[in-house]
């Protein structure tokens, strides 16, 4: 079976043009010097400077059990070995882009995440992607920040929101990185949704389930062929394995050796990325964020008038600032949004994300995914340990 599939992976060389071999191990080596030397920013010097190639980054399964040739698992090994290095400096780049001050300095790190995740993705690679996607990540955070900040150029702003997009996150690009990994074309549709995607991703998975189950006389249903490579997919149904998550908190680190194909199939969506592009939507339209909601005394009076006009017919009013569920920030964005030029009646709820985002923004809790992740999981642990301690 394997030389089946590392023969399948020769004849796929029009398929991908990329390889753990396309950087060979001293250029890699130069890459974890300048990364030890000075970190991101300085790998980022080199990289300009000496017209650097990211090595392409399997995954440690691929590297396992597709990889035969010992010179070639050598250098997947190299080249896995950089990307957890990379993910280790990001860990402190996290922290630092919550706390850089909100103005040039925060732009320039931005900026230089922005680099340093196209760099990344350039080359079409299983930890490429991860990586870009932990750069993307941090750089929504900056983003968000800069935006929230109406003191900082909005142009500048508009500017990165521009690189939020790139192409690794498009259909093609994930395709050709699940594909390499699994040595054939599993996955040939490039015009398929993401959705889509994920049932494909789906069905092999039923597909190898249900070889589980013949041996326990379970009744099990055939996938349509008409919607998969049957043949490719009953071929590679190993491929369709895939870790359960490390122990939370679930970071890109704690997850670097396990299998996560699956999440490329899915999309790799980052809510940071959608809420801080809503932010500045709402910036861009508004022109600037509104304080809470206080109702002006000319509509104060007419209220008490409304109020005491109603009583007399046996009707009550009751001003909305006396809900328990009241939120003048939010009704304050409501307000400020559906009073925006050319108004699009289906748009109006479009406020709320960016909302959502200038609150997390100004409370300090715009987080990355990791960072997030993190902070939920000490918070458990918190409550935990709370309610240990009232039961004793």
């Amino acid at each position: 079976m394997k030389t089946k599939t590392i023969t399948i992976i020769y004849m796929l060389g029009t398929l991908s043009a990329f390889a753990a071999g396309d950087v060979d191990a001293d250029a890699t080596a130069r890459m974890s010097v300048s990364l030890h030397r000075g970190g991101v920013e300085e790998l980022m010097i080199s990289v300009r400077e000496g017209s650097w190639t990211a090595p392409s980054i399997p995954s440690k399964w691929f590297a396992e059990n597709r990889i035969e040739d010992t010179g070639k698992r050598r250098l997947a090994q190299a080249a896995r070995d950089f990307g957890r290095q990379i993910g280790i400096h990001l860990e402190k780049l996290a922290q630092e882009q919550q706390t850089l001050p909100t103005g040039d300095t925060l732009h320039r790190r931005t900026l230089l995440l922005c680099d340093a995740g196209e760099w990344c993705g350039e080359t079409e690679g299983y930890g490429n992607i991860f990586l870009a996607r932990r750069f993307l990540d941090l750089a929504a955070i900056g983003l968000a920040r800069l935006t929230a900040s109406t003191n900082f150029p909005l142009s500048r702003c508009e500017a990165l929101a521009a690189r939020m997009t790139p192409s690794w996150l498009g259909m093609a690009y994930r395709l050709q990185v699940l594909n390499y990994e699994a040595g054939t074309n599993l996955f040939v549709n490039a015009g398929m949704t993401n959705q889509e995607l994920d049932w494909q991703w789906s069905i092999g998975w039923s597909m190898r389930t249900m070889t589980v189950k013949k041996t326990t006389g379970q009744r099990i249903e055939a996938p349509n062929p008409a919607f998969v490579n049957l043949n490719a997919f009953t071929n590679n149904l190993d491929y369709f394995t895939y870790n359960e998550n490390p122990e939370s908190p679930v970071t890109l680190l704690r997850s670097w050796d396990y299998r996560q194909h699956r999440f490329i199939a899915m999309g790799l969506e980052l809510q940071s990325v959608d809420k801080a592009i809503e932010l500045l939507r709402f910036r861009t339209i508004i022109g600037q964020f509104p304080k809470n909601f206080v109702r002006s005394e000319k509509d104060r009076l007419q209220l008490e008038r409304d109020i005491i006009e109603a009583a007399k017919w046996g009707a009550k009013i009751t001003p909305m600032e006396n809900s328990s569920s009241f939120d003048p920030l939010k009704e304050a964005f409501r307000r400020a949004w559906l009073n925006r030029p050319n108004r699009k009646p289906s748009e109006d709820n479009r406020y709320t994300l960016a909302l959502q985002a200038y609150r997390e923004v100004n409370g300090g809790i715009f987080f990355d995914r990791d960072t997030a992740e993190i902070a939920n999981f000490n918070q458990q642990q918190e409550m935990m340990k709370a309610r240990q301690n009232k039961s004793e």
